[in-house]
């Protein structure tokens, strides 16, 4: 973002619960992960923990995805977006299953959902899901998880605006 490089990771994990941390750097070799003082973990509020979701039970920290939108038309607001794994119940459903949900922010700290229903529901989402504004096509992508036939695949989905999405395809190499 301008001359700061910034690495977004997981933290916690396996046993633990997990948390969307961050790190900068002007070189990209030293970092440091500046105190935000957004959540707190293990007692200490000072970390670097961007989100973790759980306020509302999700755990949406677990492949959480930014970045920093080139849509010439995206509002200050939401210069930078997000999608992660959630699990929630889809509309018309009763049962609590994996999700695609969307994050805005104006800074790529401070996060939000972009609405409380997922984007993507078509999917498992169960690895490192990739979004971002194609400068060719002038229109959101999105890489996800999908498993097909008992082997983990990806499929493509489109976007106007970042709320709506085309049903997914399979990419079949």
């Amino acid at each position: 973002d301008g001359a700061e490089l910034r690495m977004y990771y997981r933290g916690g994990g396996d046993l633990s619960r997990e948390h969307a941390c961050l790190a900068t750097s002007a070189d990209g070799v030293r970092w440091m992960r500046p105190e935000l003082g957004l959540f707190e973990h293990a007692g200490v509020r000072a970390t670097n923990i961007i989100w973790t979701g759980a306020e509302k039970g999700y755990w949406e920290a677990h492949n959480f995805s930014p970045f920093i939108d080139a849509n010439p038309a995206a509002p200050a607001a939401q210069r930078y977006k997000a999608v992660t794994l959630s699990r929630a119940v889809p509309a018309g459903e009763k049962e609590r299953r994996k999700v695609l949900m969307a994050f805005v922010s104006p800074d790529g700290i401070r996060w939000s959902r972009l609405k409380e229903t997922p984007v993507m529901t078509a999917g498992s989402f169960d690895s490192h899901n990739v979004a971002f504004w194609d400068t060719v096509q002038a229109r959101y992508v999105c890489y996800s998880r999908v498993g097909i036939d008992g082997i983990r695949s990806v499929q493509r989905s489109t976007s106007p605006d970042f709320v709506e999405w085309s049903p997914p395809e399979p990419l079949d190499f």
